[in-house]
């Protein structure tokens, strides 16, 4: 995931999206994904994926909508399409797991396709409830955390889209792009 900066990404990104077994070659497009929508909010058991569509990706689509987990999709504005899947049956476990913020308890296998995509040493230890992320929070913030996950909760106002706030944010990071490039090409001159 290229895209955006690491830390911007919902949990589900991190946690979920592997599951999906989509290809690898268009994480780079993912913008975020989402548990929740509110313009679906009858809809459970998905996973809501925002791609940037460029002219790089066109083909991108038509290899999303045969993976099986496909549901479906619209566009949000000309630059970003919601792609949804529903959670693979087979990961049900993870999915309920995740949902209370159990990360060490996902199955093996879910945790090889989630290192596998993303060979961050965060995630291995999160994962793994690794020693030195439980030392590295309790030294930081002074607390025994016990026998606790070592990764914060999921926040599901943050797992939840919400199109009308997102197509807002994206004007106003245009906006200011636009801003910053023409003071830069007012100095040029």
């Amino acid at each position: 995931m290229m895209f955006r900066d690491f830390s911007e990404y919902n949990e589900s990104s991190w946690f979920l999206y592997p599951l999906l077994e989509i290809p690898k070659k268009y994480d780079f497009y993912l913008y975020n994904t989402y548990l929740n929508n509110k313009s679906y909010p009858d809809l459970t058991n998905c996973l809501y994926c925002i791609y940037k569509i460029t002219e790089d990706n066109e083909e991108m689509l038509d290899e999303l909508i045969i993976n099986k987990e496909y549901f479906s999709n619209y566009n949000i504005n000309e630059h970003f399409r919601c792609v949804i899947f529903t959670i693979p049956e087979k990961y049900n476990r993870e999915y309920s797991k995740f949902l209370n913020s159990k990360y060490s308890e996902f199955g093996d296998y879910s945790k090889i396709l989630i290192k596998t995509r993303f060979n961050i040493r965060d995630i291995h230890e999160i994962l793994d409830k690794a020693k030195s992320m439980k030392m590295k929070w309790e030294k930081t913030f002074d607390i025994d955390i016990g026998d606790q996950e070592v990764w914060k909760a999921i926040d599901m106002n943050k797992e939840t889209f919400n199109e009308l706030e997102f197509v807002n944010r994206i004007k106003s990071n245009n906006n200011n792009l636009q801003i910053i490039y023409n003071n830069n090409n007012n100095h040029d001159n």
